[in-house]
């Protein structure tokens, strides 16, 4: 971003990033100006491997939806409050794992198939979209502190967002339920945020100088190009509206209906996105760059390097220890007000 003062000074050359002269531009715009300059995406490896090196298994991907009126429906919701309606979860435990298993295992014993579709392991996706017309946004929060297995030992997984819009809205929730605020904080100590890893570690032309999920997804996941088209909800505005609508009892019982569910398809492929970003980013450690110095994104995510399949990248990922269930499985919680499901998501595909 730059200011209208600056921008006008910078037009003077012409409105092309490849007219424009590098001096007096911020590290950031520097970076950009680079990359596009030099045609070639540009990977701090160091800086990369040492964002993802904290990020533990079992891993959680999350995501938010929210409203904002100037004229809440519900009782004692200030004006232009936001107001958390739904997320979405899906969780890794790496590949041969649930994500009840404790783990002590080192990167290097991670089966030979690190690298390929199943590198996290099959997904496990739980979910939860509250009753437009009820404040459910307590019952929301202590399903979701569930949902992350915070349990004391075994809450060592990560968890990823895009942007650090999750954790101002956990800080809200803190304010609101303080008996839920050490749990909360737990939570928030655990966040991992993504955009905030592309944004310092990965310049490339087709970004734009942004770094918005929608932006850097179809680059760096090539497969995921269009993925939104095909949804009847496909953006946070659509999804924000949609909620809205049921809220003021626009929606008769089958619009109604269907309206949940494309707010839980689209807040589902959210977090979904993030699974496969996160294995781009991982990958990314080991992909030499070609003789252009630019990484091939064309045939899926990254290409393995020559010579066979990719190796696990020294302290991209460690193994931390999941929630411990009775019988080792997943005990299904009551069903809230608001809805909430989960299931079993196989690995997403290219």
């Amino acid at each position: 971003r730059i200011s209208a003062r600056r921008f006008a000074q910078l037009s003077e050359y012409g409105l092309e990033v490849t007219s424009v002269p590098s001096d007096g531009l911020s590290k950031a715009q520097k970076k950009h100006w680079d990359c596009v300059n030099q045609g070639r995406t540009i990977i701090d490896q160091r800086a990369l491997s040492r964002e993802l090196s904290g990020v533990r298994l079992p891993v959680y991907y999350l995501d938010f939806e929210s409203v904002s009126s100037i004229k809440p429906t519900l009782e004692g919701v200030a004006p232009w409050a936001t107001l958390v309606t739904q997320y979405s979860l899906h969780v890794a435990a790496g590949a041969g794992h649930t994500p009840m298993q404790r783990r002590g295992d080192s990167v290097g014993q991670l089966e030979e198939n690190w690298g390929g579709e199943d590198m996290l392991g099959p997904l496990t996706h739980l979910d939860y979209l509250a009753n437009a017309r009820v404040d459910c946004r307590g019952e929301m929060l202590r399903k979701l502190l569930d949902d992350l297995h915070l349990e004391g030992e075994h809450d060592m997984g990560s968890v990823i967002v895009y942007s650090s819009y999750e954790q101002t809205q956990l800080k809200t929730l803190a304010k609101l339920f303080p008996e839920e605020g050490e749990r909360i904080e737990k939570v928030i100590a655990r966040l991992v945020d993504l955009e905030k890893v592309v944004k310092e570690c990965i310049a490339h032309p087709l970004f734009r100088g942004r770094s918005s999920l929608k932006v850097t997804l179809p680059v760096l996941v090539p497969s995921y190009e269009g993925r939104y088209d095909d949804l009847e909800i496909n953006n946070g505005a659509a999804a924000s509206f949609a909620f809205q609508a049921m809220a003021q009892g626009d929606l008769g019982p089958e619009e109604e209906a269907a309206t949940r569910q494309s707010l839980l398809d689209y807040c589902r492929l959210d977090t979904l996105a993030m699974v496969e970003l996160h294995k781009a980013l991982i990958l990314l450690l080991n992909t030499d760059d070609d003789s252009d110095g630019n990484p091939d994104f064309s045939k899926g995510a990254v290409p393995s390097p020559p010579g066979g399949a990719v190796k696990p990248p020294p302290a991209a990922l460690h193994l931390g220890g999941g929630a411990v269930h009775s019988g080792g499985t997943m005990q299904s919680p009551p069903a809230p007000e608001g809805g909430g499901t989960a299931h079993q998501d196989a690995p997403p595909s290219g």
